[in-house]
């Protein structure tokens, strides 16, 4: 009787100890992934200046130096779903959109709006670019397709059916598709990035002339350019900056705006977290970017959250 008492003794000793070993390798485990996320967050910086030194500075953006006027303002009668942003160089403004309810919003430069128009029969729309001459092209992460409209009147809508739309079934991944776009008008280029799973980066070519002769399209695969950005766990927009040929390639999940030369060379990062002198708040989930003519930078972060910031000594 004894021995067995001490066999089941034993055997309730065994068992608390193998569950003291899974609790603590799960504690190791959770403490290794807080490990990885403040190495992401409070040595991302570190990373980029190292790899700055190595391979030497680059003339682009210089996106250390811009630093924020208006953080984190909350745009008028959005409560939700802010999910890109564009510059109308035609009409000196900014265009938004927001994916539930569908709807274009037309911003100042301090985030205030000027009009809205109900984008009907749309679905997930994820980003927004100006093509010039008056129209705007915006693309449903989920169907994939990319609509293309005339600038509305004041305060009228937008008929899915009733204008150009163009499906290039690259991606079917339900809500990780196409995320922002960006359009550049000399090289007749519209940019698109796919937000994770994995990350890509496009450059469709030829693309206005399509829509206006129905020439063919040529889509170049820049995913390569990306695959060293260890940092930048996904991709929610991009931007082409005309001037320089560089894109800014920015991520939710990472909190950070990316400068890529025409080579997709590294060239330069800014951060966008508490962290930061210039911000009292991380901001909590960035969707889009763009830029205006006089070189300040704006951004939009879910749920209806305006950012702009400014270079120093401009």
């Amino acid at each position: 009787m004894g021995f067995f008492m001490g066999k089941l003794s034993f055997s309730r000793r065994s068992r608390r100890a193998t569950k003291a070993r899974w609790w603590f390798g799960g504690a190791l485990v959770m403490a290794l992934l807080a490990g990885v996320a403040y190495w992401q967050h409070w040595y991302e910086p570190l990373f980029f200046h190292l790899k700055e030194r190595i391979e030497g500075p680059r003339q682009g953006l210089r996106l250390e130096e811009y630093r924020m006027v208006i953080e984190g303002k909350a745009v008028a009668g959005v409560s939700r779903n802010l999910s890109a942003i564009s510059y109308d160089r035609e009409r000196d403004r900014l265009l938004a959109v927001t994916n539930d309810p569908p709807v274009m919003l037309e911003l100042d430069r301090q985030g205030e709006v000027l009009d809205r128009h109900s984008l009907e029969g749309f679905g997930d729309i994820e980003g927004i670019a100006s093509l010039g001459n008056g129209r705007v092209v915006v693309v449903d992460e989920r169907r994939q397709r990319f609509s293309v409209f005339a600038m509305p009147e004041p305060g009228a809508a937008v008929d899915q059916q009733r204008i150009q739309s163009l499906s290039l079934g690259m991606e079917e991944d339900g809500n990780k598709g196409f995320e922002g776009i960006s359009y550049d008008a000399e090289g007749d280029r519209l940019f698109v990035v796919k937000e994770s799973r994995p990350r890509k980066l496009y450059a469709i070519e030829g693309f206005g002339a399509s829509l206006e002769q129905g020439l063919s399209l040529h889509i170049r695969d820049l995913t390569g350019w990306i695959d060293g950005l260890v940092f930048n766990r996904d991709l929610s927009d991009v931007f082409y900056h005309g001037p320089t040929g560089h894109l800014l390639l920015l991520s939710d999940r990472s909190h950070s705006l990316v400068e890529l030369d025409r080579e997709g060379r590294y060239v330069s990062f800014r951060a966008f977290l508490r962290a930061n002198e210039d911000m009292q708040r991380d901001a909590p989930q960035l969707e889009g970017v763009t830029m205006d003519d006089q070189g300040d930078l704006y951004l939009v972060s879910e749920p209806n959250l305006f950012y702009r910031l400014k270079k120093t000594g401009s």
